[in-house]
């Protein structure tokens, strides 16, 4: 007899929970869990403070302190992972009961199943690096995701999709209109994210409010300093003794979205721009890397123009 079927199949879920802060809100989760026979795995929290225009008195900077550190409202911010048994716990009971806790914290609740994968397109032009290093981890299973399409305004992009078997979509960006209309067609329905992996084109503020979902780019630049086109120019000519990449979310104003990861290098006065590039190459790899692994992992919560970032989930041991 197979009792696996009968038993039923165990699945993961990760989820975000979002709610002004409150008294006993782990308590109603760890028993809201428990009572649907849901095994806690990992779990991390934070108390976001929000600064409202409320709190900022206009009397000054020391009303304004003061007024801080009695006045501030506090976002309570809870990431845990779980495992069930789908026989016992359907999806259509777990939305629904998702839903109820919604209502009774007053907040939002985020669920990422580990049996469904987001799926994204990836956007590049001529420098493939930070395209072949997400394919790599892709291919390799560090990455869950599933990847949809390889697009590129560089034809010989296609090269690269066709050594991971993924289908390419050559960009005409002679009318930003026309491309932006392509791209849209190709992944408004079929993707959960876009990934600008060096993609050196401007998307318009009408293409992000067309695709309503997540935009992560690579800026070979430590931001928020140096903005903008030749960073590594920029570099040079300031001096610096580290030099950045920076995974972010794509905003409408440019190189400004709120960030996700960071991977920095020290570099001296000896080096040429070139060696400067060299460096960089290295870094954008692995931020890039770094921001969209933990974007697919539910790892990422936006608030305001911040990111939080749940690198360090405290991970459930049950002694038996």
């Amino acid at each position: 007899m197979n009792l696996s079927r009968l038993r039923g199949c165990y699945q993961r879920i990760s989820a975000v929970v979002e709610c002004p802060d409150q008294l006993g809100i782990v308590a109603s989760m760890t028993n809201f869990l428990s009572s649907r026979k849901a095994n806690i795995t990992a779990v991390d929290q934070y108390l976001a403070p929000i600064f409202g225009d409320e709190v900022h008195s206009k009397d000054g900077p020391e009303s304004k302190s003061r007024s801080r550190s009695s006045d501030v409202i506090k976002n309570f911010i809870m990431r845990f992972e779980f495992t069930f048994e789908d026989s016992k716990w359907t999806r259509e009971d777990i939305e629904s009961d998702m839903d109820e806790l919604e209502r009774n914290l007053n907040g939002k609740v985020t669920l990422r199943y580990e049996s469904d994968p987001l799926s994204l397109a990836i956007l590049l032009s001529k420098s493939s690096h930070c395209a072949d290093e997400l394919l790599y981890r892709w291919r390799t299973g560090e990455l869950p995701c599933k990847i949809t399409s390889i697009m590129s305004n560089h034809e010989s992009a296609e090269t690269l999709a066709k050594a991971y078997d993924l289908p390419f979509v050559f960009v005409d960006v002679s009318r930003i209109d026309k491309s932006e209309g392509e791209i849209l067609n190709c992944v408004a329905e079929t993707t959960d994210l876009l990934v600008l992996a060096r993609y050196m084109q401007i998307l318009s503020s009408d293409f992000l409010d067309s695709y309503k979902k997540p935009i992560i780019n690579i800026h070979h630049g430590l931001l928020p300093a140096f903005k903008g086109a030749r960073p590594y120019h920029q570099m040079y000519e300031a001096g610096v003794k580290i030099i950045g990449a920076t995974a972010h979310y794509v905003s409408p104003q440019l190189d400004d979205g709120p960030i996700i990861h960071q991977d920095v290098a020290p570099v001296n006065h000896r080096m040429s721009i070139a060696e400067l590039k060299q460096v960089g190459i290295g870094l954008e790899r692995s931020a890039l890397v770094s921001g969209v692994k933990k974007h697919l992992e539910n790892k990422l919560v936006r608030f305001g123009d911040r990111v939080i970032v749940f690198e360090s989930c405290v991970h459930v041991v049950h002694w038996k």
